[in-house]
């Protein structure tokens, strides 16, 4: 009996230590389990704070650890902790081989983006498999780094970036779009650039912003009909204060190409009370005035744009001349008919002007 009673107690002693193990091991399942909760509902601050604990109890699972290491660098991270670089990195380097580094990945790559440290968002992006990403985190893959490759003024591979998501439904299409116009209007491929502006006429976002782009490929393309049809609009928009003297300007030559000079004499007239025109600016002008009969005003803007001895300044001397005549100012007229002569950029010019300067 006395061994009996021995057994018997060191048995429940047994059992009652593996009872004591096993719950251990239960409560630690189950605080890592709350602490999944905690995250799946957002919870980032209570979850951090849990996988912190259970990383700090002395006895855990190894792949549970490794979890709750990738989940609590996720809550740093999504808390804009000052060390969710530095756990997200620590995370990466201690388990280059997990399933989870390449979302690790991602996310540094956004903590880098945030920070504007575009170089960094480059060499993390690199590192990712981008196929085993979702197809939403593939889209603001493509976009941030497109962003970081503008940025960093690598054209061409920003537009790649760009035209991978931006006829594709996703959040950034739209953006894409825009970048990818904008690129090829910088690399002077008017056509692409045109095409996809005009997708985003009617966006919120960009339709304050892309009908001057779209003006002025038309009036690159010398469709002058198109800019003023579009740029009507641009000048009743206070949000195109800034470039209304470049866009009246536009109106103003796209109108003398017309040969319609009236609303073409306005729009320049426009444009120089905003900001001064150049010599071509105001030969346009004066032109403008000199074909509607209105040589006063022809002869005012032509003086001012022969400043330079170039066909122009040939052109302005020898109408000047003949808007003097108009005011029967025969000696002004001569000096303007020699100024023309003198010049021989356009032979006829020069010896007409040398005839009536002559005569």
């Amino acid at each position: 009996m006395k061994y009996l009673a021995i057994f018997i107690f060191l048995l429940n002693t047994f059992l009652l230590s593996i009872a004591q193990k096993t719950l251990y091991y239960t409560d630690e399942n189950g605080l890592f389990k709350k602490a999944t909760e905690l995250f799946e509902n957002k919870d980032y601050s209570n979850a951090y704070q849990m996988f912190e604990k259970y990383l700090n109890t002395p006895l855990k699972e190894t792949l549970l650890s490794t979890d709750a290491q990738y989940f609590k660098s996720l809550c740093a991270y999504y808390l804009e902790n000052k060390d969710a670089e530095q756990q997200l990195k620590l995370f990466i380097e201690k388990y280059p081989e997990n399933t989870r580094t390449n979302i690790a990945l991602f996310y540094l790559a956004d903590l880098y983006f945030k920070k504007k440290k575009y170089d960094d968002v480059l060499k993390t992006y690199n590192k990712i498999e981008i196929e085993e990403l979702s197809k939403a985190q593939q889209a603001e893959y493509h976009f941030k780094k497109g962003i970081a490759l503008l940025e960093t003024n690598d054209l061409a591979n920003a537009s790649s970036e760009f035209y991978e998501i931006k006829d594709t439904d996703n959040p950034y299409y739209q953006h894409a779009t825009y970048y990818y116009a904008h690129i090829a209007y910088q690399q002077k491929k008017y056509e692409t650039a045109l095409e996809n502006f005009l997708k985003l006429k009617k966006n919120s976002t960009y339709s304050s912003i892309v009908p001057y782009y779209i003006a002025h490929i038309y009036f690159i393309q010398n469709k002058y009909q198109e800019v003023i049809d579009v740029t009507n609009q641009l000048i009743k928009d206070s949000v195109f204060y800034q470039k209304l003297p470049e866009i009246q300007r536009m109106v103003g030559e796209s109108y003398f190409n017309l040969k319609q000079y009236k609303p073409c004499a306005e729009a320049l007239e426009k444009s120089n009370q905003l900001s001064a025109l150049d010599n071509q600016g105001n030969y346009l002008l004066a032109y403008s005035y000199y074909q509607n009969k209105d040589y006063s005003n022809a002869a005012k803007y032509f003086e001012k744009s022969v400043g330079k001895d170039d066909s122009l300044a040939q052109n302005a001397w020898y109408h000047l001349a003949d808007c003097y005549l108009q005011f029967n100012q025969k000696d002004k007229a001569k000096n303007a008919f020699y100024g023309a002569s003198k010049l021989n950029y356009i032979p006829s010019i020069s010896e007409n002007a040398l005839f009536n300067f002559a005569k």
